[in-house]
């Protein structure tokens, strides 16, 4: 009988408290063919290719769902071809449609890398502290908290990045940022 509900419930034959049912997708994007080539071409470093796909998919039915994690997408494949401006839009798309706090703080680290690309440092920490606070453990810590240090040190500000690069060597000694970032935190100037 559950499965015969939820049949109809995806149909949109019924809805739940007199409510009108949203359409419910029959396929992750992942079987979606158009998601399948878009990531297909991201994996091949063909952003360019993979930008087009995704953003067909988003016209796809299965898109509303994943939105946030395909925008995030697009604004990465701006960010990995040195667009920055075109990637924050995208990313600025996604992150309130984010469901989980790791697709927020992924977002908002992206963001942040896309603040350094453009020169604003400013809004780069902020982008970055608020990955760091939305889900640190859910998101490439090591990275983020490494790409923070860096900002801060490029604004001056050497006893916040010491901070920051020697939590990376401390508490990540796996990460491949730890050697950098160990060597970076026993510097007394510049």
């Amino acid at each position: 009988m559950p499965r015969l509900l939820l049949a109809a419930l995806a149909a949109g034959l019924i809805s739940i408290a007199g409510c009108k049912s949203l359409p419910v997708p029959d396929a992750r994007p992942g079987q979606d063919p158009t998601f399948a080539e878009a990531e297909s071409a991201y994996l091949a470093g063909r952003f360019a290719a993979a930008r087009t796909a995704y953003t067909r998919f988003l016209a796809s039915p299965a898109a509303p769902a994943y939105a946030p994690e395909v925008y995030l997408r697009i604004g990465t494949c701006h960010l990995r071809e040195g667009q920055p401006a075109p990637a924050l839009e995208a990313l600025r798309r996604a992150l309130p449609d984010a469901a989980f706090p790791w697709l927020s703080a992924e977002i908002l680290a992206a963001t942040g890398d896309a603040y350094v690309l453009t020169g604003d440092l400013a809004h780069a920490e902020s982008a970055y502290r608020r990955a760091l606070e939305t889900a640190p453990r859910d998101i490439r810590e090591a990275e983020v908290r490494r790409s923070l240090a860096g900002v801060l040190a490029r604004q001056g500000r050497w006893d916040d990045a010491r901070q920051e690069f020697a939590q990376v060597a401390a508490r990540f000694p796996a990460s491949p940022h730890a050697p950098v970032a160990a060597e970076r935190a026993a510097l007394t100037d510049r």
